[in-house]
């Protein structure tokens, strides 16, 4: 993996509906591998700016845990805690980064995704999918391995595990030319992809479907 300050970035997402304008403070890449040689890492492509539709995850810094918009039940207390601060600080750091899980979330064909919110000594990992957010306790990384586990498994782990959907992969020339000629509409699309739909036949259907749009949708729900 790769990690970049993307703090000062253009938003450069492509087919990106967003309004709000998105700057994780840190964008994670995956480093491509040579197609001959499994163990070989190729040289990141030049990043000129924000992309969602590439990154791994993102990375969100806060100087003071006054950011931190969880809350924190008390030990031995029967009494039940909501998730989120009422305060309007928590409300602004959790629009941030649901906003940030929403564009990368609809501008990639993935399962699930993960992020982190480091609030000056502590940090917290969450993980992203259609049905909601999961939200760790607060790590304090100077002194627990799990910061350092999450980081360490996620570089090892396939692409699957990292949520990225295994029926989606990227479309061989000969199927663009094909898909092109019979929709003339996708002659105006610069990404294709193909999609395998399983069936439970030895052959399992095909199609080739534009890039998805990145929209400013709260990222539960089916997305169909």
């Amino acid at each position: 993996m790769t990690v970049v300050n993307s703090s000062h970035m253009n938003d450069i997402t492509p087919k990106n509906d967003f309004v709000y304008l998105c700057q994780p403070d840190c964008s994670v890449f995956a480093r491509p591998i040579a197609s001959n040689d499994s163990d070989l890492l190729l040289p990141l492509p030049p990043i000129t700016g924000h992309d969602a539709s590439c990154i791994e995850f993102m990375v969100e810094f806060k100087l003071s845990p006054s950011y931190d918009p969880f809350v924190v039940p008390k030990k031995q207390s029967s009494k039940r805690y909501p998730l989120i601060s009422t305060t309007a600080m928590a409300h602004e750091v959790v629009g941030q980064i649901t906003a940030y899980a929403a564009q990368i979330l609809s501008s990639q064909y993935r399962t699930h995704l993960f992020t982190i919110l480091i609030c000056k000594d502590s940090a917290r990992l969450i993980r992203w999918d259609h049905a909601g957010a999961i939200v760790t306790e607060p790590i304090s990384y100077d002194n627990d391995s799990y910061l350092h586990d999450f980081l360490t498994h996620y570089n090892d782990a396939t692409p699957k595990t990292c949520g990225h959907d295994s029926t989606v992969a990227d479309t061989h020339p000969k199927d663009i030319k094909c898909a092109k000629s019979v929709v003339p509409e996708l002659t105006k699309e610069n990404s294709l992809l193909l999609i395998t739909i399983p069936d439970g036949s030895l052959t399992p259907k095909h199609y080739v479907v534009p890039q998805p749009r990145a929209r400013h949708d709260i990222p539960t729900g089916h997305w169909t």
